[in-house]
């Protein structure tokens, strides 16, 4: 490859990483800095919570009103509009200690990432065939691990060190950078058309949802996200109040398991090199059913212990790495035209269902560890079906059977 052409995908991918950065920096850096803004607010802890929610549900709705216009108006465009509402959002952040335009400024965000998050999957859906495409988003999320790593930390130490706006000030001016880096380095991907502008909300969406490939994938994603946002929403119960981990310690458990993704997305790479995309999801279902079973099988075996429970995490979080950038990859192909509009509507069925179970099983997992390593195994159970699809291979053997009787 070129020097010059190098030098571009590589500008590209990293205003991908930035983009895609953009949803754990919201998150990640704002977390230390929650009972700050109680006092800044004069709120309750409830209500400061609210915000984070109102972000990530933001978000998840987000997705589904800026794919289409990023089909019908290009990607760029989309980006730009997304980072600056995202950034702007953050900057008013920074001036407001009124609860209602503070919560509307997390709104905005939320919908600023959703813009950045749709507009970047469909551009490397324009530029990359699926193999490569699966490499480029596994790569991507290897360097998100870095950004999921470093960004509590780094809140932590800008609040203790200088205060609450240092650390509202570096989402701005990470938003920022995204910002230049979009206006300079990338390009627009998507050709403008009459003839090539879809269907608008509703006619697009229906026909997807009718889609066996997408259906497949968008399944698959949504089973291996959900079995690990259990795990976030119920550990720090079994881990720190039945096992007695302490909170720093539980720390490291998070930190573990970050560590484990950034591997499994390597991992992703290196099979992907050797098999295709089916193949590597079989294999990392392998990973994720283990995982997932073998969380349930030692509490139900007796053996309530911390490595009972972290170890079989590892593995389901190395699948999970694996699913996420080979699935991300694949919701769009048979959508090229509405590639933004197939990725939108796969990351509402992800985040939507991922929400309503952690909400439901929320009450139980404060009391005992059965919803969550249940729910685990489940997943696991879930996602190995799909990827697997024994119900083929009885057709298969069936048919085979069958010509061999005729015979």
């Amino acid at each position: 490859m070129p020097k010059a052409q190098t030098s571009s995908v590589r500008l590209l991918m990293l205003a991908v990483v930035l983009m895609l950065g953009l949803h754990p920096t919201a998150m990640y850096l704002y977390l230390p800095v929650l009972p700050a803004l109680q006092s800044m607010l004069d709120v309750n802890a409830a209500q400061v919570q609210a915000t984070l929610s109102a972000a990530i549900v933001s978000f998840g709705v987000g997705q589904i009103l800026w794919g289409p216009l990023a089909d019908r108006y290009g990607r760029r465009p989309i980006m730009l509009a997304g980072v600056s509402m995202y950034t702007l959002a953050g900057l008013c952040m920074t001036g407001t200690h009124t609860l209602a335009i503070f919560m509307g400024c997390r709104i905005a965000q939320g919908l600023g990432v959703a813009a950045a998050g749709v507009a970047c999957r469909a551009m490397l859906r324009d530029i990359y065939a699926l193999h490569d495409r699966a490499q480029q988003l596994s790569r991507a999320f290897s360097w998100l691990g870095v950004i999921s790593l470093i960004g509590p930390p780094l809140g932590a130490l800008s609040y203790e060190h200088a205060g609450l706006y240092l650390t509202l000030a570096l989402m701005v001016a990470y938003g920022a950078a995204t910002w230049l880096v979009i206006l300079l380095y990338v390009q627009e991907t998507r050709p403008i058309a009459d003839a090539l502008i879809p269907p608008f909300f509703g006619t697009a969406y229906a026909g997807m949802l009718k889609h066996p490939l997408f259906l497949r994938y968008t399944g698959l994603t949504a089973g291996s996200y959900i079995g690990h946002y259990l795990f976030l929403a119920g550990s720090s119960y079994t881990l720190i109040a039945r096992l007695g981990m302490t909170p720093f310690d539980y720390g490291l458990v998070l930190a573990l398991g970050s560590m484990v993704h950034m591997g499994g997305t390597f991992h992703c790479r290196y099979w992907l090199r050797r098999h295709d995309v089916r193949g590597t999801l079989a294999r990392a279902a392998a990973l994720t059913l283990a995982g997932g079973v073998g969380i349930a099988l030692f509490y139900l075996c007796g053996l309530h212990a911390v490595w009972a429970i972290v170890l079989p995490q590892c593995l389901y979080v190395y699948g999970h790495a694996v699913h996420q950038s080979c699935g991300q990859a694949a919701v769009n192909e048979s959508f090229p035209d509405q590639a933004a509009s197939a990725s939108a509507l796969s990351g509402l069925l992800v985040a939507m269902p991922a929400a309503a179970i952690g909400l439901a099983l929320a009450p139980g997992m404060a009391h005992s560890d059965l919803p969550l390593v249940v729910g685990m195994a489940a997943c696991g159970v879930f996602i190995a079906l799909i990827a697997w699809r024994p119900w083929q291979l009885y057709r298969q053997l069936g048919m085979t059977i069958s010509q061999r009787t005729v015979t």
